[in-house]
């Protein structure tokens, strides 16, 4: 799995621009799996807020994200998954380092105004790395989820790195930005404590 399933797991991280606690504060199997809800307590620039996420982790290790939760009525958007559905591949397939590929169509609506993007996933297991964060020193799993879609006319692109430490999880996770072929870090998160659930 990876990272342990347990009602109360709370992972605290340094992130680029304040800190951030994930809380596991539920577990429901479903069909295939279990489904874990996470809310996210964090503080950005001095400003704080609060959300809830939901997974499905399959047997397999494989996830998949119910793109329903990403519909954000309360600040005038709506984003409405039309296809496809985002998820990491299960935990062998990221062993072999083959890549895998999605494709999300996306329709976001605001102020009256919609568009549709279509979105290119690729989810690769990248080996092990030693990683050493405010909590300590792990030997992690590298997962890279790359993103690709066209805005306007405009081609935007981005990875999401993440490290996970056996028992423990995410326990650094940069996103790179693809700026006119020029890859940067622009945020980043490093793990300062975990609690088992």
């Amino acid at each position: 799995m990876p990272f342990p399933v347990a009602v109360g797991s709370t992972w605290t991280y340094k992130t680029t621009y304040g800190r951030a606690i994930d809380k596991m504060t539920a577990v429901t199997p479903v069909s295939g799996g279990q489904q874990v809800t996470m809310t996210t307590s964090s503080t950005v620039l001095g400003s704080a807020s609060k959300n809830t996420a939901y997974y499905v982790i399959h047997s397999d290790g494989s996830i998949s994200l119910p793109f329903s939760q990403f519909n954000t009525h309360a600040s005038g958007t709506t984003v409405k998954l039309l296809s496809g559905s985002p998820f990491w591949p299960p935990a062998a397939e990221l062993a072999s380092g083959q890549p895998s590929h999605s494709t999300l169509k996306i329709e976001f609506s605001e102020g009256g105004v919609t568009k549709r993007v279509t979105a290119h996933l690729t989810v690769t297991g990248a080996g092990t790395q030693r990683v050493t964060v405010p909590a300590g020193t792990y030997s992690a799993t590298v997962v890279n989820l790359a993103m690709s879609e066209t805005i306007d006319g405009i081609a935007v692109g981005d990875t999401v790195r993440t490290w996970l430490a056996p028992g423990v999880g995410p326990v650094k996770s940069e996103v790179i930005l693809d700026e006119a072929g020029t890859d940067h870090v622009a945020a980043q998160d490093q793990l300062i404590s975990f609690k088992a659930g």
